[in-house]
């Protein structure tokens, strides 16, 4: 029985190779987003030059600024805490999930939060992912402004890019899948996500079956509700691309110190993240909800691998391993 369970858990690499596939694919949504939000209205007269390379500077600046809260936790609170590859990591996903144009004072507090307090203070009490308490953090600092007439166009701008839903019938399929130029945050290419996802299978180096298992339960709620809501299927696809969904399925869920280890605890953690992100888009725009989905199921792991676990051993002492 002891040697199933060990064959059947999850595939974890060594923690010096583990981080590195997941790297390069980020990198190349970096290029991704430099490519559709830089190069692109450059070229086509909305932008400046130096506006273009926006893109990179955040990234770079959310990079330098993880690496410098990572020395003073390592230094002044807790040393040999977590890796440098998961320190910068966790600044590429703030930078790909946070605007452009995010003020360098809310860029700040993302990342405090993110490393200080998510990877160093609560590293093992606190369930979610800490890349996504700093989006909150800033997302919540962002209204504190607002509520205090002390906001700037660029803190309205984050604001409206979480708040703000798409116009399906302005937007079509392709255009929505490949990504774009728009208002919004929704500047994801899905179909890049996809072809990224498949990597990361191939280099066993990602959970495979949280955003399988999400993709699947979340189109089939798209379908049942078509019962009640009639929907085309190209309006359910549109709904599945937008949002960052995929993004956050495949490189925010499946984050390795927060997500169930049993694989049936990954198929009942992506089935439930998917029924909450769905319920959360009749209140929020699908990104946000997706993002406060994934924080409640972060907090069921042990749940979902107490179920996994028995379903495991209940599968070896009937078939007698």
């Amino acid at each position: 029985m002891k040697e199933f369970l060990l064959q059947s858990g999850p595939y974890i690499k060594p923690k010096e190779k583990q981080p590195n596939h997941l790297f390069i694919a980020l990198i190349i949504m970096i290029f991704y987003r430099f490519f559709n939000e830089g190069m692109i209205p450059y070229f086509k007269g909305e932008i400046l030059l130096l506006e273009s390379f926006l893109p990179i500077l955040l990234m770079l600046a959310c990079i330098l600024l993880s690496y410098g809260f990572y020395y003073i936790g390592e230094h002044f609170i807790k040393s040999n805490q977590y890796q440098k590859e998961e320190c910068m990591i966790d600044g590429i996903l703030i930078g790909l999930l946070l605007p452009i144009h995010t003020p360098i004072i809310i860029l700040c507090l993302s990342i405090f939060i993110t490393i200080i307090i998510g990877r160093y203070f609560y590293h093992n009490s606190l369930f979610v992912v800490p890349s996504l308490i700093g989006i909150i953090g800033a997302l919540g600092f962002s209204v504190w402004l607002s509520l205090c007439h002390f906001e700037t166009t660029n803190s309205v701008r984050l604001l409206f890019e979480f708040t703000e839903l798409l116009d399906f019938n302005t937007i079509s399929l392709t255009t929505l899948w490949i990504g774009f130029k728009g208002t919004l945050i929704t500047k994801t290419s899905s179909l890049l996500c996809l072809i990224l996802f498949l990597f990361l299978i191939l280099k066993k180096a990602i959970k495979w079956r949280i955003p399988a298992y999400f993709i699947g339960s979340y189109f089939i709620l798209l379908v049942i509700s078509n019962l009640f809501i009639p929907n085309t299927l190209i309006g359910i696809l549109k709904s599945l691309g937008t949002g960052n969904l995929l993004f956050l399925a495949i490189f925010v869920a499946t984050d390795q110190r927060t997500t169930p280890v049993t694989h049936s605890g990954q198929i009942l953690f992506a089935c439930f993240l998917a029924t909450m992100t769905y319920i959360g888009t009749y209140f929020f725009t699908p990104f946000l909800s997706m993002i406060l989905a994934i924080i409640i199921t972060n907090f069921l792991v042990p749940l979902f691998d107490y179920f996994g676990n028995y379903y495991q051993l209940k599968y070896c002492s009937e078939f007698g391993q």
